[in-house]
C-alpha cells in the first residue's frame, strides 16, 4: 500500500549547458553560476533528465520514485487510470539559441501508431524576449498537402509560416498538428506532454538544400494547414486570482497572482506543478507540512491528495495540471 503525503515538494531541475546558450537562464533563476544553461528541466520524469526533490524528508528522490512511494495520492486516481504510474507532464525553461528547428507533432491516434506514445501538445509562456522576437507558428496562406510537401522538401516552407511578435507575458498554445518554432534569443517556460513524437521540417542551421521527401510526407499526414486569424493565446478573465492561459486535451495552464495569504482548493483529483515567474511565495497544505518557498525560476510539485492549498507572499506563479 502506498504512503500518503501531498507535498509540496520543491524540485531541483536537471540542466543542460551548451556553448550556444547565453546566461539567460542563470540570470532568470538568480543563480551565481555563469554556466550557459540551454535547458532547465524543471519537472521531468524522463530517464536521463530526472528532476529531484531538493528539501524535506523526500530530499533526493526523483519524480518516478515519488510516484512509487505515494502512488495515486500524488498523481490522482483519475490521472493514474488514464496514464498509469507515469508522470504525464514535462515542464522546462528553454534558452532558445543555437540550432533551432521547426517541428510538428502528431495527435494521439498517429502518435500511438507510429511512436507508441500519446500525442504532443505544448504551452509556451514567454519569460523574456528581444524586441524583434517572434513565435513562428501556423500559416499565412492556405496550402494543400502537396504544396506543403514540396515546400518542406525545397526548404521554402519558412516563407509561408505566420510570425507573431513575442513579448514577455505572452502565451502560446501549440496543439498537435501546428507547425512551430521561435526566433533566437527568447526565454520560454514550456509545459508539454513528455512524448518524443514529432517531425522536424526545417532547421535554420541545416547545410542541406532540401529535406528528405519521405520526412515531408510523414509531416504532411499530421500537419494542420488551417489559417488562423491569430496564433497568440488570449488569457481568460481572472477569477479569484486565477487567470486561465490554456486548456488542452491533456492539461491546463494558469497564471496565479499572489498578494498576501490566499487559499485555493483542488477538486480535480490531479497533481499540480507550480513555477514562480516573479516575486516570492510560500506554499503549504493541510498536512501541516513544512512550507515550501519559491522565488523566481523555482518549481514545486503538489500531490493530488492536497485538497486545500495555502499561498502566502507576493509573487506570480504559473500552474499546470491534468
Amino acid at each position: 500500500m502506498s504512503a500518503t503525503f501531498s507535498g509540496p515538494w520543491k524540485l531541483e531541475p536537471y540542466t543542460i549547458s551548451t556553448d550556444a546558450a547565453d546566461v539567460q537562464i542563470a540570470n532568470y533563476k538568480q543563480l551565481s553560476t555563469t554556466d550557459h544553461i540551454a535547458e532547465s528541466w524543471e519537472a521531468s520524469a524522463l530517464p536521463g533528465y530526472l528532476s529531484k526533490v531538493i528539501s524535506g524528508p523526500d530530499c533526493g528522490l526523483s519524480i518516478p520514485q515519488l510516484i512509487e512511494k505515494y502512488g495515486a495520492s500524488l498523481l490522482g486516481r483519475r490521472v493514474e487510470e488514464r496514464y498509469g504510474k507515469v508522470f504525464p507532464l514535462l515542464m522546462k525553461v528553454l534558452d532558445c539559441s543555437g540550432d533551432l528547428t521547426m517541428q510538428v507533432h502528431p495527435a494521439d491516434d498517429v502518435a500511438a501508431r507510429d511512436f507508441g506514445s500519446i500525442g504532443r501538445e505544448e504551452f509556451w509562456y514567454i519569460l523574456d524576449a528581444p524586441e524583434d522576437a517572434e513565435v513562428m507558428s501556423g500559416f499565412t496562406e492556405v496550402l494543400t498537402k502537396e504544396d506543403f510537401i514540396e515546400k518542406v522538401t525545397d526548404r521554402s516552407i519558412i516563407n509561408y509560416v505566420a510570425r507573431t511578435p513575442a513579448r514577455p507575458g505572452d502565451a502560446f498554445y501549440i496543439p498537435a498538428g501546428r507547425l512551430h518554432t521561435v526566433t533566437p534569443g527568447i526565454l520560454i517556460l514550456q509545459i508539454l506532454d513528455p512524448a518524443m513524437s514529432g517531425y522536424d521540417v526545417f532547421s535554420f542551421d541545416d547545410s542541406r538544400n532540401t529535406t528528405i521527401r519521405s520526412e515531408a510526407e510523414a509531416a504532411a499526414e499530421v500537419v494542420d494547414l488551417t489559417v488562423m486569424p491569430s496564433y497568440r493565446t488570449e488569457p481568460e478573465p481572472t477569477i479569484d486570482g486565477i487567470e486561465g492561459l490554456a486548456h488542452t486535451s491533456h492539461f491546463t495552464a494558469n497564471r496565479i497572482a499572489i498578494t498576501g495569504r490566499k487559499i485555493f482548493y483542488n477538486y480535480e483529483d490531479t497533481f499540480i506543478l507550480y513555477h514562480c515567474i516573479g516575486g516570492a511565495v510560500k506554499i503549504w497544505t493541510d498536512d501541516k507540512s513544512e512550507a515550501v518557498e519559491l522565488t523566481r525560476g523555482q518549481s514545486a510539485l503538489l500531490g493530488a491528495s492536497a485538497k486545500r492549498v495555502t499561498f502566502d507572499g507576493n509573487g506570480v506563479v504559473i500552474s499546470a495540471q491534468m
